[in-house]
């Protein structure tokens, strides 16, 4: 285990030329504070303050540049879209004093493009978001649509974008937008297959349907009520979705089912009800042999996490209470265990727990590599470690970097 870079508290982990982001949250109520970014090249440089520092895919990177929500107001209610480089080379304001509540900016790269939902400053209206692509290098922007809405997907190697508009009516487009492919139907929220070859989707008549980029007739996958499709096997194969969704705790029914359009169509496979589910993202291994989700979840959405086999099967609990996993390669996973929950709900604090990894291939024993961490920990770009804080701990407040491999 490497020795702390420096005090704070870890945000998040990128790739490419950027080791590492994190905010040391000056203000655990409104969830701001200072961004820092880290390079090996010319080690940590202070991005900005009051910056936003977990929502709205804040910060958000490429490996080369850097995009937030900073400048916040002391309410809460606006701040700018900044970019920059992370040695603080190149700071540049690209949209000022957006709203941050009932028109909740966003902010994402798809390849070599920034992605940015905002609504002008001012509004309150939904109906005024516009989706803006940036050249990250000249910050010279190309409106991609206006009348948007937020719930858009990117492919992993970010050549296509889902952008949804008032009356659910959808595009695949470019990130630049020089192309776009319309969809034949209304679509809610879709999922891009990991090779970027289609688009699996809920439509406005609640059913999940599969299409490819290049456009056509979609395929019906599954009947409805889907309420969304939570997540992907890596091979494309499968699909997790949710039927239903408890306001008060987030609760959430899941179900697997095939997603390629392929194979014969299967009686959905239920995970376990209610499943409980808000750790939407990564439900399937890496190999997609295994399914993980959430049970029994409570009021601060951690809950026990439970793995089963994509082809069936008895479920195998892996942790009593859990902020979350990460996926590894192959059907490794590593995650948090015994979670120890703050005392006070005032701000954002998501306790701390003992680090574990598991291979779900074996019948061995989870390890535990560090006991009692600060709940949040993501792993590097590469997937060969992972990076934790130790925030409550005075004698080892700080960031490390532990090998997996």
């Amino acid at each position: 285990m490497r020795a702390p870079l420096q005090d704070g508290v870890f945000q998040g982990v990128s790739f490419g030329e950027i080791g590492l982001v994190w905010s040391d949250r000056e203000n655990l109520t409104t969830q701001r504070g200072r961004l820092t970014a880290w390079t090996a090249a010319s080690g940590a440089h202070e991005l900005g303050t009051n910056a936003m520092t977990y929502g709205s895919d804040s910060p958000a990177t490429d490996g080369k540049h850097i995009a937030w929500i900073g400048n916040v107001s002391d309410d809460g209610m606006t701040g700018d879209v900044l970019l920059d480089k992370p040695d603080h080379s190149a700071p540049k304001t690209l949209l000022a004093g957006v709203p941050l509540v009932d028109c909740p900016a966003r902010v994402l790269f798809a390849g070599n493009r920034l992605i940015v939902y905002a609504c002008p400053a001012g509004s309150t209206d939904l109906d005024d978001l516009s989706i803006t692509s940036y050249d990250p290098e000249t910050a010279t922007p190309t409106t991609l649509a206006t009348l948007g809405r937020l719930n858009s997907a990117v492919d992993v190697q970010g050549q296509h974008l889902l952008v949804i508009l008032q009356g659910n009516r959808a595009s695949i487009m470019s990130p630049d937008g020089t192309q776009s492919v319309p969809i034949d139907g209304r679509v809610s929220s879709g999922r891009f297959t990991r090779d970027g070859s289609a688009l699996v989707y809920v439509g406005v008549d609640k059913a999940m349907y599969r299409v490819p980029v290049t456009g056509g007739t979609p395929t019906k996958l599954q009947a409805g009520p889907v309420l969304s499709v939570a997540d992907l096997s890596p091979d494309g194969k499968f699909a997790i979705f949710s039927t239903q969704i408890d306001f008060q705790t987030g609760n959430v029914d899941l179900y697997l089912t095939a997603a390629d359009g392929a194979q014969p169509a299967m009686t959905p496979v239920t995970l376990r009800q209610p499943t409980d589910s808000m750790r939407i993202g990564q439900q399937f291994t890496a190999d997609s042999r295994f399914v993980l989700f959430f049970s029994n979840v409570d009021a601060a959405y951690n809950g026990a996490v439970w793995a089963q086999t994509t082809s069936g099967g008895a479920a195998r609990q892996l942790a009593d209470l859990s902020y979350g996993w990460r996926r590894l390669t192959g059907a490794r996973v590593l995650y948090t265990n015994h979670l120890v929950e703050p005392a006070s709900t005032d701000g954002y604090d998501p306790g701390t727990g003992d680090l574990e990894v598991v291979d779900l291939a074996s019948d061995a024993a989870p390890v535990t590599l560090a006991a009692q961490v600060d709940a949040v920990t993501p792993t590097t770009w590469d997937g060969k470690s992972v990076v934790f804080s130790r925030r409550n701990d005075p004698a080892k407040n700080g960031i490390y970097i532990l090998p997996l491999e």
